[in-house]
């Protein structure tokens, strides 16, 4: 069984069950002044964020399961632990350098998570389940 989707980028209507298409082409048009982010949403509440513009953004994958939420930040398999500033229409948001992903390394992460699939080798995530407790 197919499970619902909605992606909403900022200042447009919400879309059901997007495409693998509109996933990309919806993160390639980001911008810092807006649209700065595109959230795809399960029915279970499960999503995925991109956040700041096409040449730095951050991704934020939220689970919900059954017993508990579980909250990461995608970020290239790199120690690089120095911090950059992801500008978007609310202001801005601090994370690793490895968490600053462009759209063209992004989008295969929006692709996993319409596809219920593994993220792309070369990610990884930072678990900050903790920041929202």
């Amino acid at each position: 069984m197919d499970i619902e989707t909605i992606m909403e980028v900022e200042g447009c209507e919400p879309l059901g069950n997007p495409s693998l298409e509109e996933v990309t082409a919806a993160v390639a048009s980001l911008n810092g002044s807006g649209p700065s982010y595109c959230i795809i949403q399960d029915e279970n509440g499960s999503f995925v964020q991109f956040l700041g513009s096409a040449e730095s953004l951050t991704v934020e994958w939220h689970i919900c399961g059954d017993d508990a939420e579980e909250h990461y930040i995608v970020g290239r398999d790199d120690d690089d632990e120095t911090s950059v500033m992801i500008c978007h229409s609310d202001g801005e948001t601090e994370v690793f350098c490895s968490e600053s992903l462009t759209a063209t390394e992004a989008q295969p992460i929006g692709v996993a998570f319409l596809s219920n699939a593994d993220l792309p080798v070369g990610l990884v995530v930072r678990d900050v389940s903790e920041l929202f407790e």
